[in-house]
C-alpha cells in the first residue's frame, strides 16, 4: 500500500523556542502515524529579516546586533543544527516551484502547521501559508494554525473569507481563532492542542542532552522572558527558597532588567532542558508554560504583551483546560505562597487531550485505526 505523502508549511526557520519546538512535535507526530512529512522550505522575507545577524531597521538596531553578533551568531547556528537533525526539509522552494505541477503533485496532503501563520501582522498575510498555490482544494489542511490577533481589519476580511473557504479540514489552536474562522465562513471548526504537546515526556527526552542543569536539577529558578512583574516575583521566590535565577535573554538588557545569570544562546535542546530540571519557572512565554506541565514544573506566568488578548488567551484556555488554578502574577504584591499543582489530575487530562487531538490530525490525514 502506497504511504500518504504530506508537507506542512510553518515558521521553522525562525529564531525562536516555540516555533522550531513546535515544527519539530507535529512533523515527528505525523511520521509516528506512518505517515511521510517534509517541512517546506519557504523563507518568508517579512519573517527572516527578523533574525538577521545584522539588524539594519534603525541606527540603535544596527549597534545592538553588531554588539551581540558573535552571541547571536553561536544561537543561531544551534537551531540550524538542530534542524539538520531533527526536521526533514524539502529543498528550499520559491513561489514558482510551490506552483508547481511537480511539486503539487508530489503530495496527498499540505498541512499549514501550528503558530501565527495566519498573523497578516507578522507575514504581510503571505498566501504561501494558506496554500493558495495547491490546486487541489481536497488537499489543503490545518492542524493548531493560529492567527495570534482577536480582529481581523475590514480591509482584510474578503481576502482571509476567500483563503481560508478552501481548506477542506481546519484545526486551530484558541478559541479565538475558531471564532474568527466561524464568523468569517459560518463554518465551526475544533480547537486542538499545540503539537509540543502531541509529545511526551519520554520522546521530548528523547532530543536533551545533558547541560549545566542536569547538575543542579531542582536548585535553580528558571525565567523566560521576563516583565517587572516576573523579576520581582523570582526575586522574592530566590530569596525564600534560597537558589539562583537563570534568566534566558539577550545578552544585552537594560540595567533594570538584569536578573540572575543570562542565557543568551541555548539551543533548543537545552531550552528543553533547562526548563526539565528547574524547581520553578516564571515566564511570559507560551511554549515554556507548556514544557513546564510536560514536566510538572510548577510554574508562575505574567503575560509579556497584554495589549495581544490572544496571545494570553491561548495560555488561559490550556490551563483551563488542564484544570489549572492560581498560576498568574498580577502584580508586585504577589505572594510566593502558593497551592501546589495537582499533577496526577493535569496528567490524566493532559492524556485525554493529547488523544483527541491525535484523533483529529488522524481523521484530516485519513488515517483508520
Amino acid at each position: 500500500m502506497k504511504k500518504i505523502r504530506t508537507a506542512t508549511i510553518t515558521f521553522h526557520k525562525a529564531v525562536n523556542y516555540g516555533a522550531i519546538l513546535q515544527t519539530y512535535a507535529l512533523q515527528r507526530s505525523i511520521l509516528n502515524l506512518g505517515i511521510d512529512n517534509d517541512v517546506i522550505d519557504y523563507d518568508c522575507k517579512l519573517i527572516s529579516n527578523e533574525y538577521k545577524l545584522v539588524n539594519t531597521k534603525s541606527i540603535k538596531s544596527f549597534i545592538k546586533s553588531l554588539i551581540a553578533f558573535r552571541i547571536y551568531y553561536y544561537k543561531k547556528d544551534k537551531f540550524k543544527s538542530f534542524i539538520k537533525k531533527y526536521i526533514i526539509l524539502t529543498n528550499p522552494v520559491t513561489k514558482d516551484i510551490l506552483k508547481s505541477e511537480d511539486f503539487n503533485n508530489k503530495y496527498d496532503f499540505f498541512i499549514t502547521g501550528s503558530d501565527q501563520v495566519w498573523n497578516y501582522e507578522i507575514t504581510n498575510l503571505d498566501d504561501a501559508y494558506f496554500f493558495n498555490f495547491v490546486k487541489d482544494e481536497k488537499k489543503i489542511k490545518s492542524y493548531a494554525a493560529s492567527f495570534g490577533i482577536s480582529c481581523i481589519p475590514e480591509n482584510l476580511r474578503l481576502k482571509y473569507k476567500n483563503y481560508l473557504k478552501r481548506f477542506s479540514s481546519i484545526l486551530v489552536r484558541e478559541k479565538t481563532g475558531a471564532k474568527l474562522i466561524e464568523n468569517l465562513i459560518d463554518k465551526k471548526v475544533n480547537i486542538v492542542l499545540d503539537p509540543v504537546l502531541l509529545l511526551n515526556k519520554n520522546e521530548w527526552n528523547e532530543i536533551v542532552f545533558k547541560t549545566k542543569f542536569d547538575d543542579i536539577k531542582d536548585k535553580y529558578i528558571l525565567v523566560y522572558m521576563e516583565t517587572p512583574y516576573i523579576k520581582l516575583f523570582a526575586e522574592k521566590l530566590s530569596a525564600k527558597y534560597k537558589i539562583p535565577i537563570f534568566n534566558i535573554a539577550d545578552l544585552i538588557l537594560k540595567k533594570k532588567n538584569k536578573i540572575g545569570n543570562t542565557e543568551s544562546k541555548l539551543g533548543p535542546e537545552e531550552f528543553v532542558n533547562a526548563i526539565k530540571n528547574a524547581k520553578f519557572v516564571v515566564t511570559g512565554s507560551f511554549h515554556a508554560v507548556v514544557f513546564s506541565i510536560i514536566y510538572n514544573k510548577d510554574f508562575f506566568i505574567n503575560n509579556v504583551d497584554k495589549i495581544k488578548e490572544s496571545r494570553s488567551s491561548r495560555q488561559k484556555d490550556l490551563l483551563d483546560l488542564l484544570e489549572i488554578k492560581d498560576r498568574e502574577i498580577f502584580n508586585h504584591d504577589d505572594d510566593t505562597d502558593f497551592v501546589p499543582i495537582d499533577w496526577n489530575n493535569v496528567n490524566k487530562k493532559l492524556e485525554i487531550e493529547r488523544n483527541k487531538s491525535l484523533n483529529e490530525l488522524k481523521k484530516i490525514l485519513g488515517v483508520n485505526d
